[in-house]
């Protein structure tokens, strides 16, 4: 079964579920709650969107925007995280992106780096005694 991507609204029914996985994304961060709340302003006010990309194996929300001509991903979580990034890979070269492009603090969600040939990194510094973050480039 091929892997569908479904703009989710906060009208529709997966709109809690996507909220509980994308929560789980920021509880292990030092500022998590605050971060989880920026996401759901920029969602709130339309800057970013969800997406649930799903088959039988995959249920994996994903949270981004567009900067330019690239596609920034905001947050992750769920399940099926290859099936669902291959997924957004092949959406976001059918709109004509450049890349898409993501931060980690996370060691889970640098998996993707491992997952996909092709990511540039970079290390950002944070200040305040945060960890520093990871930005990751996949050119399409």
């Amino acid at each position: 079964m091929e892997t569908r991507l479904t703009f989710i609204t906060p009208n529709t029914p997966e709109a809690s579920a996507a909220a509980v996985q994308l929560r789980r994304a920021y509880s292990h961060l030092e500022n998590g709650e605050k971060h989880f709340a920026d996401v759901c302003q920029l969602i709130a006010s339309g800057e970013a969107g969800v997406y649930l990309a799903h088959d039988d194996k995959t249920a994996l929300y994903l949270v981004g925007e567009t900067v330019g001509n690239d596609y920034h991903l905001l947050a992750v979580g769920g399940c099926g995280l290859r099936r669902g990034i291959s997924a957004l890979i092949a959406q976001a070269k059918k709109a004509g992106f450049d890349a898409i492009v993501w931060e980690t603090a996370k060691r889970g969600v640098r998996r993707l780096q491992a997952v996909f040939e092709g990511v540039t990194v970079s290390q950002m510094e944070q200040g305040d005694g945060l960890p520093p973050l990871t930005l990751h480039k996949l050119e399409l």
